[in-house]
């Protein structure tokens, strides 16, 4: 799993050492692939979610094209609204299992 710290550097490169932003920094703990979305649903906040989302999406864009750049907000948006939507249902699934699911269904809107 791509950790925010790595989108951090990446993002803070891109702008030439510009001041570290905190749109890519995680404070959720727990990791990943222990996460529920009973966390996800009931537990995090937005911004972990939005973090999440990132992180997943552009890890799994990365392995499609290992040169693309940081995904968009709304696209971010997206893949976290799709996540949100499997997990109201699943409330019991990890939530790297929800957004394989979103990323395989998806993949006309997510892949690079």
């Amino acid at each position: 799993m791509l950790r925010a710290s790595a989108l951090a550097a990446v993002l803070v490169a891109g702008c030439g050492g510009a001041p570290t932003s905190t749109k890519y920094t995680q404070t959720w703990t727990k990791a990943y692939g222990a996460t529920t979305c009973a966390d996800w649903r009931d537990i995090m906040s937005e911004h972990q979610k939005f973090v999440m989302a990132a992180d997943i999406l552009y890890a799994s864009q990365k392995k499609v094209e290992p040169e693309i750049g940081l995904p968009s907000d709304s696209l971010v948006g997206q893949f976290q609204g799709q996540i949100q939507g499997l997990c109201l249902t699943h409330g019991t699934d990890d939530v790297v299992t929800v957004s394989f699911i979103v990323w395989t269904t998806g993949q006309d809107v997510f892949a690079p």
